[in-house]
């Protein structure tokens, strides 16, 4: 027997033979909140910014 389970952004998980709707809310919600993450900060520091804090 065989058992599937997908985990997605680390944080979301859809078990075994789900309709496809369920899959596509889980990863519009993963991208979603992934999209305040990372920000590509300006050109002088070349930097990534999550939460307010930036780091090079």
């Amino acid at each position: 027997m065989v058992f599937l389970f997908f985990v997605i952004d680390r944080k979301y998980g859809v078990s075994g033979a789900q309709p496809i709707e369920v899959f596509v809310e889980a990863l519009t919600q993963a991208y979603r909140e992934g999209q305040h993450k990372f920000k590509m900060a300006g050109k002088q520091n070349n930097g990534v910014c999550e939460n307010d804090n930036c780091r090079v």
